[in-house]
């Protein structure tokens, strides 16, 4: 056997390295496609080309020599890019690291471990979370502050991240220690606080990304059917998980779930880490890693800032991802007994109902640790677990499209499940990679995990790569949604999976230095990033302030003119109405009352939701809507607004389909018109001209 795959984890994680990059620089060569078809390309031969070569490093007969030349190419290869994207930070950092891991472990210092952690930490310095702003603010940006407290903070933080990684590496502590499960509790009271976070609520951005979630919820409580006439661009379970929420407030009731999602993303990620990490440091990344750093720092010309953690873009954050998070832990315990195999193929059903991209990432990590965790059952065993997770997911589209069937005459539009995932893989809202950027980080990541499995593989044990294998396939699988939207700040926003990754490797081999130190590195940079940009944490007033069960209190409130245009138009609370807008429109002022729901007579609220939406699939939903109800109502329009992504002339051709439009009633640039059903109409009469309020 090569002495690579035997002994020397370093050279191992060359090796890994060098595979890598020969995929990238044979798929850069020779991929028979360009822009964004290649960087899907790119991604589906990673996550066929690091298995493999685990695959191939792990086989007793591997050939010495190909392997030494890939560990070459390797370390030449991360050379290479710490040359190429010029972050000389990484050089000190990397020193630092390695000198202060083998002077607390005792142990000699290789210059191969410095090349490593120089890669490691060129990638991390990648990270940032502003957008709108040239040039962007990154981690090496903050790294090379002068300013006497900022050069303690860095200090101080990096020497606590790797001196706690390097003096726990040994077996999971004892858990009978009362202190520990005291701290334990608290730890799990913070996070759960911390989850319910509202002072930064909401600005324009947070109400806008909130009203994606909000507006289908409240279109389906009026009485719209997923699957058929109302879009819900972030899935069908999850937006009914909202509906079901026993609350007045379709507000109300997504704060509180994205908060529990929020609660159970960062404990899996502190249960993870807490035998790694000191406890309190465990803690600190948890909450850094989930609730601080996704999300996004706004700065606007002048210096205005806005933004926060994770709440200001809910779409980004454990909402969307929790399912996969839990079932990594799931795997990280690698069950054998029936009850936990079936709780996790339960969870991972959920999953698979949650949305169409949250199935692709549940699937991703589930089933093939779950063929793994069975393959010690005798073969008919096997066969049976194994058609257990077809045989539910079958069971629950069977009972969806009776139950349409049963209350609609006629099954759901599948199609709809997979619209808006599908589109934004083909193209819709796509930005180009930057090779430069921080996609590195998800590089650094998936090679960490990959170099973790190869001396696991080796051992023949397969329930014991289950852990490991669900860790690559949760990275590969969230990755896509970079891919899709390849702006750096969703790499931060996938900073959770790729902490959770992490931490699994780093659980599954934390004697391997080159896991130890991308880990470390990733993770020091974690929490230097939230020490040197502190919008996601920072109380912005106070403190009995931050945290709330409700958010309905905080929503922006209608505006004077556009309460004048109610008032004219005699539009009062809980009348059907449509705002014809990228955003949901702003609340009743508390003064006028107790706040009614709003009731959309047409399924496009907002229309944001339409975005990854073909024009004519957006009227035949109206189409649809409007031959199951038959209603009319008030349509409100901001005619200073510039056009707007989702709208356009095929909304009003649509509208011209099924209604007449009543005398219009306008206060500046407000103004709002009654559209009332007319059977069987093709057209509707011309549109009198606006009665202007000044």
């Amino acid at each position: 056997m090569s002495s690579i795959t035997r002994d020397d984890s370093t050279l191992v994680g060359l090796a890994v390295a060098g595979f890598i990059a020969v995929v990238l620089a044979a798929a850069y060569l020779w991929l028979p496609v360009t822009g964004e078809a290649a960087e899907w390309g790119f991604w589906g031969l990673l996550g066929v080309a690091v298995p493999a070569a685990v695959a191939w490093l792990a086989r007793p007969r591997a050939p010495a020599v190909v392997a030494r030349a890939l560990a070459i190419v390797g370390a030449g290869a991360v050379g290479w890019y710490v040359l190429r994207v010029g972050a000389w930070i990484a050089l000190p950092l990397s020193v630092g690291q390695v000198l202060l891991t083998g002077a607390l472990r005792r142990q000699r210092v290789r210059p191969l471990e410095m090349l490593i952690a120089a890669g490691a930490w060129a990638a991390v310095d990648t990270l940032g979370r502003t957008i709108w702003e040239t040039p962007a603010e990154k981690l090496a940006d903050y790294l090379v502050r002068t300013a006497p407290r900022w050069i303690a903070i860095t200090t101080l933080a990096f020497a606590w991240v790797t001196a706690s990684l390097a003096l726990h590496d040994r077996p999971a502590r004892s858990r009978s220690h009362r202190w520990w499960w005291m701290f334990a509790a608290v730890a799990l009271a913070a996070i759960t606080i911390e989850s319910l976070r509202v002072d930064y609520l909401f600005d324009p951005d947070s109400f806008h990304h909130w009203g994606v979630f909000t507006g289908p919820a409240e279109a389906v409580r009026s009485g719209g059917w997923l699957l058929w006439d109302t879009p819900a661009t972030y899935g069908f379970l999850s937006t009914l998980a909202i509906v079901a929420t026993p609350t007045d407030s379709v507000w109300d009731a997504f704060h509180l779930l994205n908060a529990l999602a929020c609660a159970v993303s960062t404990g899996i990620l502190f249960w993870l880490l807490r035998d790694r990490v000191d406890p309190l440091l465990a803690l600190v990344l948890s909450m850094a890693a989930v609730l601080w750093l996704p999300g996004e720092r706004v700065v606007f010309f002048g210096g205005g800032v806005l933004g926060g953690g994770v709440l200001v873009t809910p779409n980004a954050g454990p909402f969307r991802f929790v399912w996969c998070h839990a079932l990594l832990a799931v795997a990280a315990c690698r069950p054998q007994r029936p009850l936990p195999l079936l709780l996790g193929t339960l969870v991972w059903l959920a999953g698979v109902l949650w949305s169409s991209e949250s199935a692709v990432y549940s699937s991703a990590t589930w089933l093939p640790a779950y063929a793994l965790l069975t393959w010690r059952q005798p073969i008919r065993a096997r066969i049976r677990w194994l058609s257990v997770p077809p045989l539910l997911a079958l069971a629950a589209v069977a009972m969806v499209t009776v139950y349409y069937w049963l209350h609609l005459g006629h099954g759901p539009d599948w199609y709809m499940f997979v619209e808006a995932s599908a589109a934004i893989q083909g193209g819709v809202m796509a930005l180009p990679i930057d090779p430069r950027g921080a996609v590195a980080v998800l590089i650094l990541v998936g090679w960490l995990v990959a170099t973790a499995a190869v001396a696991i593989v080796r051992s023949h044990d397969l329930p014991a790569t289950a852990p490991l294998c669900a860790a690559f396939g949760l990275l590969w699988a969230t990755s896509s949604y970079f891919v899709g939207r390849s702006h750096d700040i969703n790499v931060v926003n996938l900073l959770p999976g790729c902490c959770l990754a992490a931490a699994v490797a780093l659980r599954e081999r934390p004697g391997d230095a080159p896991v130890r130190v991308a880990a470390g590195a990733l993770f020091a940079g974690v929490l230097l990033l939230a020490l040197h940009e502190p919008s996601g944490w920072y109380p912005r007033g106070p403190l009995a302030q931050r945290w709330a069960l409700g958010v309905e209190a905080q929503r922006p409130v209608l505006r004077a003119d556009q309460l004048e245009l109610m008032r004219r138009a005699g539009i009062e609370q809980g009348v059907p109405l449509v705002f014809y807008s990228r955003n949901v429109l702003e609340a009743w002022p508390r003064e006028q009352g107790r706040r009614a729901p709003d009731v959309p007579w047409l399924p496009v609220v907002p229309f944001t939701e339409l975005v990854p939406v073909t024009e004519s699939r957006r009227t035949l939903y109206i189409d649809r809507f409007v031959n199951r109800t038959r209603e009319g109502g008030w349509l409100i329009e901001d005619t200073s607004t510039p056009k707007f992504d989702g709208g356009g002339p095929w909304f009003f051709a649509a509208l011209a389909r099924h209604f007449a439009p009543g005398r219009p009633v306008q206060v500046g640039s407000w103004r709002a018109t009654r559209y009332s059903y007319v059977a069987g109409t093709g057209g509707a009469p011309p549109s009198a001209s606006p009665q202007s309020v000044r």
